[in-house]
C-alpha cells in the first residue's frame, strides 16, 4: 500500500460507507413498513376503511423501497467461492471486508498483509480457480508484481483485480502482461464497484 494514501481518498471511502448505511436504513424501513401492514390487517371491522387506506399507503411505500433496494441475496452470482485481499494495511483490509460483506454477506473472506502468506494460502485452497483476489501493488518487501510473477507459475489461476492507490498509468498498462488480472481499480474500493462484480444483471 502506498504511504501517500490521500485524505481525499479516505473521505471518499467514508462516503461509500455512508452509502452502505443508507442501504441498511432503507432495508430497516422496508421491514417496519411490512410489519405495519400486518398489524393494520388485524384491526376490528369498524376500522376496516381506515385500515385499508393505511395498508394501501404502506404497501405503496414498501414497493418504492423494493425498487430502490432490490433483494441482493436473490441476485448474487455464484462465480466466486471466496474473496481474498492482499494488502499490507490492516485498516484498509477491514474496511474492504465490510464492503464485500454488505453486498455478499455469505462469502468467505481472507486478508493477507504479506505476499508469501497469500501465495501459500492459494497453493492450498485454490483448486478450481473460483477465488476473487484483490491485490495491492506496494509492499515493504515483496510487492504485487512479485505476487503475479509467482502466481502465473501456478497450475490453477483465479481472478485478480489490482486494487491500488497508485495512479501511475505504467502500472495499469503493466497489468496487461498478466492474464489473471481482469481489472485495475484505484483505492478506495467502492460499494458500487463491488455490486457490479457480485450482483447479476
Amino acid at each position: 500500500m502506498s504511504a501517500s494514501f490521500s485524505v481525499n481518498s479516505w473521505i471518499l471511502l467514508f462516503h461509500h460507507y455512508a452509502s452502505i448505511g443508507i442501504l441498511k436504513h432503507a432495508m430497516e424501513e422496508k421491514d417496519q413498513s411490512k410489519e405495519s401492514v400486518s398489524k393494520t390487517a388485524t384491526k376490528s371491522p369498524a376500522s376496516n376503511l381506515t385500515a385499508a387506506t393505511v395498508t394501501a399507503t404502506n404497501q405503496s411505500e414498501a414497493s418504492k423501497t423494493d425498487l430502490m433496494m432490490p433483494n441482493l441475496n436473490a441476485t448474487i452470482n455464484k462465480k466466486y467461492s471466496r474473496v481474498i485481499f492482499v494488502d499490507d494495511d490492516s485498516l484498509t483490509n477491514m474496511l474492504n471486508k465490510k464492503i464485500i460483506q454488505s453486498i455478499n454477506p455469505n462469502i468467505p473472506i481472507s486478508t493477507f498483509m504479506e505476499v508469501d502468506e497469500a501465495l501459500n494460502f492459494l497453493k492450498e485452497v485454490d483448486q478450481h480457480g473460483d477465488i476473487l483476489i484483490f491485490l495491492d501493488i506496494n509492499f515493504p518487501i515483496k510487492n504485487g508484481w512479485d505476487f503475479l510473477e509467482e502466481y502465473r507459475l501456478f497450475k490453477t489461476h483465479s481472478t485478480v483485480i489490482m486494487l491500488s492507490s497508485s495512479i501511475d498509468q505504467q502500472d495499469k498498462m503493466k497489468t496487461k502482461n498478466y492474464a489473471q488480472v481482469v481489472d485495475y481499480v484505484s483505492k478506495p474500493l467502492s460499494f458500487e464497484y463491488v455490486a457490479k462484480v457480485f450482483v447479476q444483471n
